[in-house]
């Protein structure tokens, strides 16, 4: 189990490194911020090489195909909950924070978003 926490920990702390982004309409970052970590690893391993995810994926012999279901459908349930796609180019953005208000504004396009969740 110690293994399994130091290699959460130490596997956030390398996409953090692979991919220091902010970007509220960003998946990885979206998913790291509210601890889905299996998930953010899999999303960015999967869009681009991330040397430092990659050398802890191995160091900790983590295997993200077998903890793929369980992190991965936790962070689809937050996405469907949490995401609001825009209309005119399909991005998603995203509510960071409990008291933070649903985006209205496409952060990849600029344009307005309906207040629907999907």
């Amino acid at each position: 189990m110690t293994k399994n926490i130091h290699g959460m920990t130490a596997l956030a702390t390398a996409i953090e490194t692979d991919h220091p982004c902010t970007y509220r309409g960003c998946d990885i970052a979206t998913a790291l911020r509210h601890g889905f970590v299996i998930a953010s690893a899999i999303l960015l391993t999967g869009a681009t090489e991330a040397p430092e995810t990659s050398a802890v994926i191995a160091r900790y012999g983590l295997d993200l195909g077998t903890v793929h279901d369980s992190g991965f459908t936790r962070w689809a349930a937050w996405h469907r909950a949490h995401g609001t796609a825009c209309p005119a180019c399909g991005s998603y953005a995203y509510q960071w924070d409990e008291d933070d208000s649903s985006p209205e504004v496409c952060s990849n396009c600029l344009a307005m978003l309906t207040q629907s969740s999907t």
